[in-house]
């Protein structure tokens, strides 16, 4: 037993090897820019915008593991936390899955997998931007249920990701 144990793991340990081999020019090129905030309270991230390039801000939005609201952090170019935000819907704490994220103007936009509607919902960007909490503003409809979000020239595009039926 002790022998297909210790087989076993060296078989483990040259996949792993061999996968980062294998990765090797991705891991080569690839930077940490920042952690992830949130992680120790349970964030799962899900998006990310950059909303301000002069100053580099940026917005990561996701939802709660233990089921509190969703959040939006914004942090500055070193990843510091500024604030972060808990989104309501009406006067309940906004449960959706919190997905992709952008911005234009003085509105965010935010996709939510957990309803069946083709669409966005949409936040003050000066409430985000304050802490505490932000209210859901109203919905975006758009061709697709969206995964991820961007905006370019003033223009919303939406995606989402292929699932084969099953």
């Amino acid at each position: 037993i002790a022998g297909i144990v210790l087989g076993l793991a060296v078989i483990l340990g040259l996949v792993k090897v061999g996968e980062r081999l294998f990765l090797a020019p991705f891991y080569f090129n690839a930077t940490t820019e920042f952690k992830t905030p949130g992680l120790a309270d349970g964030l799962v991230q899900q998006g990310f915008d950059l909303i301000d390039e002069e100053n580099d801000k940026f917005l990561v939005s996701g939802y709660m593991k233990n089921g509190d609201a969703s959040r939006v952090y914004v942090l500055d170019e070193k990843g510091k936390v500024l604030v972060h935000t808990e989104l309501k819907d009406g006067d309940n704490d906004y449960l959706g899955h919190c997905g992709g994220i952008t911005h234009d103007g003085e509105y965010v936009y935010i996709s939510n997998d957990d309803n069946d509607a083709m669409s966005l919902d949409v936040f003050k960007l000066s409430d985000i931007l304050d802490g505490g909490d932000a209210k859901k503003q109203g919905s975006v409809y758009v061709y697709q249920k969206p995964a991820f979000c961007y905006v370019i020239d003033g223009k919303l595009y939406t995606g989402n990701f292929h699932r084969e039926e099953t």
